[in-house]
């Protein structure tokens, strides 16, 4: 991952729903890039880094969205750890990308950057 305080430093500057968006990019690129084993290095920087962007989230959230935050942050270091240590399971990982595609559009919604 890249220098870590730069990335910290420009993704605080953005308002809270830019945040949230940019969380929900990265958990629709982790659903978009699960079960090819050449997306493996990919899919464990863009888990670092959203793992990163809760944590920096978490504190400014309404309770409400602290709650999802503190569940997604769970599951992805859960995912992290089973990605990393297991060999890939179909059935798992379509359970993963489905988890993952999910968290992304309610963060979405969440965030109001798809108002009409």
């Amino acid at each position: 991952m890249k220098n870590l305080n730069d990335i910290r430093e420009r993704y605080l500057k953005e308002p809270f729903n830019k945040r949230l968006g940019h969380l929900a990019s990265d958990l629709a690129r982790i659903s978009a890039l699960l079960g090819n084993s050449k997306n493996k290095e990919a899919v464990d920087d863009i888990l670092k880094e959203s793992k990163f962007f809760i944590e920096w989230t978490v504190s400014e959230a309404p309770s409400d969205v602290q709650t999802l935050l503190s569940e997604m942050q769970i599951k992805l270091a859960q995912l992290h750890l089973h990605l990393l240590h297991q060999k890939e399971n179909p059935t798992e990982i379509d359970h993963l990308k489905r988890i993952t595609k999910t968290w992304s559009e309610q963060l979405l919604e969440i965030s109001g950057l798809l108002v009409k």
